[in-house]
């Protein structure tokens, strides 16, 4: 990942750099891109880095406000999430969090 440019991740990529926790800061600003083309955005499931996110320890938050604040507007402009249980627990937990820190 280190070679690779980061507007060249794909939704893939920016996933496991999230969770794995590896240039976390670095990547949110081109996860806030994904999110705003597409608020489901995923590679393995619909929802994926949302679910991504909301795993994200708050630290990352706090040293992001600008992408904490993307993120938030992303979400609470988006009223049509599907009815499925674990994306809207996904959402709900990730709206806690950035509301913690911002």
């Amino acid at each position: 990942m280190r070679d690779t440019p980061l507007d060249t991740l794909s939704v893939e990529d920016l996933c496991r750099a999230v969770r794995q926790e590896i240039f976390v800061a670095e990547v949110l600003p081109f996860a806030v891109a994904l999110l705003e083309q597409d608020v489901l955005t995923g590679y393995k499931y619909d929802g994926e880095l949302i679910a991504t996110l909301a795993g994200l320890n708050e630290k990352y938050w706090r040293k992001k406000s600008l992408v904490t604040c993307a993120i938030k507007h992303i979400l609470s402009s988006c009223n049509d999430f599907p009815n499925d249980a674990e994306l809207l627990r996904d959402v709900s937990i990730l709206q806690e969090r950035l509301g913690k820190v911002g």
